[in-house]
Parts: C-alpha cells; structure tokens; sequence
C-alpha cells in the first residue's frame, strides 16, 4: 500500500459548504489531551522496566529526536506549559487533510506554498478527501436508516493540488477544465445477519472434566467427545437435555472408578473396604493372625489383581484351599495358603 503524504489545505466544501479552516484547540482540551499521551508514555516505559515486551517502542529514538539521552527525563517535560502551548496551535489543525503519494516523500506534510520535490511547471494533481461536513450528514441519515440495515456512504470530494515553479500554489476544489465540482461516493453495506444456528456447538464441564459436541446433519445428532483424558470417550444424543443427563452420568462413573465418589464423597478404595468380607484367618487389623508370614502384596500367585489403579491395592483370591476363596481381599489381609509366584 505505501505510505502518504498530507497536503494541509484552507478551503470550503462545494457540496456541503463546510469551511477548514485554521482552528486552535481550547488550553483545556489541548492539556487534557497531552496529560493522557505523557501518561500513556509513563505506562509503557514502566512496562519496557518490568521487562515486559513492547512492541514499535520507539521512547529512545523520540528522547534523542528531541535532545535527551535520558528516556525519564524526556518523559517528564511533555506536559510543560511550552509543550501543551505548541500542541493546541498545530499548524493543520481544522484543515482539509489530503493524501497523496504523488511527492515520492515518506510522512511529510506539505501547506501553500511549500516546495514539492522532483516537480516543475504549470500542472494540476486530482486527489480527494474524505469531507467531514459530508460524512456528518451521511451519518445523521445511516443513523436514522440503521434499524432497517440499511448501507450508508463515505462521500470523498475531489480536489487539484495546483503545482507552478516547484511549489503548490494553491488546492482547487473544482475541476480546471470544467468548473465542476466532482465527488465519489462509496457505499457501505452491512452485513447480512446470521440466522441463528438451530444446532450450535455444545460444551459441558463437570467437576473438572470436559466435553465439546457439534451436530451431525447426516446422522441428526449431536457427537460429543470427553476432552482432556488419558482416555478416549464420545457419546451421542438427539438434544442439549439429552447430552448433558449423559455426561453427568458419565462423571459420576469416571470419578467413581478413579476413587472418587461424587455422591457421599467417599472414595472407592473405602467403599470397598466397607464391603470386604473379614475372617479370623486375616492378618490384623482385619482378622486375628499375627503378622508373621508374607501377605497377597508378597506376591501370591493365587491373588487376582482387579484392573486399573484398582489392582494396585485389591483383587480376588483364586485359590480354592484359601477361606478367602472367590472373595474380594485387600492385598494386606492374607490367609495360611499363600503360594509365591514363581518368579518371586
């Protein structure tokens, strides 16, 4: 795209009778407006200290610009009486503002009676600006239009810059060959609002477990999948009520297997100890045998390990000379019959 140059022009509006002028802000509006960039200055210098990464700070090239090697120290003169002063007279301010690229220049502004580089003669450029007295009146009727989504327009107004003996000598607002005054005008429509979406995504959390489901046109179901599990889990369901009855179900399973209970917060390796059968043939504390012989941990071929985590500490007994045959036992019970491994 390239970068502007700015012709700063006094001129009226052929169309809406607008007149720029040279406009000076009030002292008020003018200090309010350079207290909010010296403290937007602070704030970003205090990040820059913190060692956060700002990006395009250019505090350094602007202090040594103005005569300052210390950063701080340029900071602290912005809102100086001197400073506030020469932003409310800026020289454009209340006129038409002019892009051009014409002057081969990077960011320069050019007034009446400036020398253009690169150019001589007698010529006229054709640009446009965009027209605020225009644009005003366009957004009072949008305004008016914007229930019904109606498009509103940009109405740019085309001016020449008028170049004699390597300087602009003057910005005309209406054609030189015809007299006309000439705009373009751009219209800019809304867009169309989305219907709603009778099937949108779905998500469901649960006591730190969650799920994502998005709806199948072909099948006419939602498939949701359980997110962020060692586990792959996906379900189905026709509606939002359906999913989330099964989902619930599914946490209150998942949790449960996992020793936790979402019901009476009592965990699974408890509630199995509260169901587990005790015999006086049991090591103590769960039966009366003194602990003096190894235990199903010692590695009992005839302890079956039930599956999962749950294997770690429960299983079933296996052998049919043991009084804990075919019972649920915690690996620290034990019985006479234990029978390493043979690997063991």
């Amino acid at each position: 795209m390239g970068m502007f140059d700015t012709v700063y022009a006094e001129l009226d509006c052929p169309f809406c009778g607008r007149q720029y002028r040279y406009s000076p802000m009030t002292w008020e509006d003018s200090e309010r407006e350079v207290k909010q960039h010296k403290q937007w200055q602070v704030e970003s210098r205090q990040r820059h200290l913190r060692g956060e990464k700002v990006l395009f700070s250019m505090q350094e090239h602007w202090a040594e610009r103005d005569g300052f090697e210390d950063v701080d120290a340029w900071i602290a003169q912005l809102d100086t009486p001197d400073k506030i002063e020469a932003y409310r007279t800026r020289r454009h301010l209340g006129l038409a503002e002019i892009q051009t690229k014409e002057f081969d220049c990077v960011l320069t502004e050019f007034y009446i009676g400036d020398e253009v580089p690169q150019y001589s003669g007698h010529y006229f450029i054709p640009e446009d600006f965009k027209c605020a007295g225009c644009s005003a009146a366009d957004r009072v009727g949008a305004a008016l239009s914007s229930s019904k989504g109606a498009a509103h327009e940009s109405v740019y107004v085309k001016v020449w810059l008028e170049i004699e003996d390597r300087s602009l000598k003057a910005v005309l607002v209406r054609d030189p060959q015809t007299g006309e005054p000439a705009q373009e005008i751009f219209k800019h429509t809304p867009p169309e609002p989305r219907p709603p979406d009778p099937h949108p995504p779905l998500h469901f959390k649960q006591r730190g477990i969650q799920a994502h489901a998005t709806y199948d046109n072909e099948l006419g179901a939602y498939n949701a999948q359980v997110t962020y599990l060692p586990e792959q889990f996906t379900f189905s369901g026709q509606t939002e009520e359906e999913l989330r009855e099964v989902f619930e179900y599914f946490v209150a399973g998942y949790l449960y297997l996992l020793g936790k209970d979402p019901q009476d917060g009592t965990s699974l390796h408890e509630h199995l100890h509260i169901i587990c059968r005790h015999l006086p043939t049991d090591f103590e504390p769960y039966g009366e045998r003194e602990r003096e012989a190894p235990d199903c941990s010692c590695g009992c071929r005839h302890f079956l390990e039930l599956p999962g985590k749950l294997g770690m500490d429960w299983g079933v007994c296996g052998n049919p000379a043991s009084p804990r045959a075919g019972l649920l036992t915690f690996e620290h019970q034990g019985c006479e019959q234990f029978e390493a491994r043979p690997n063991v």
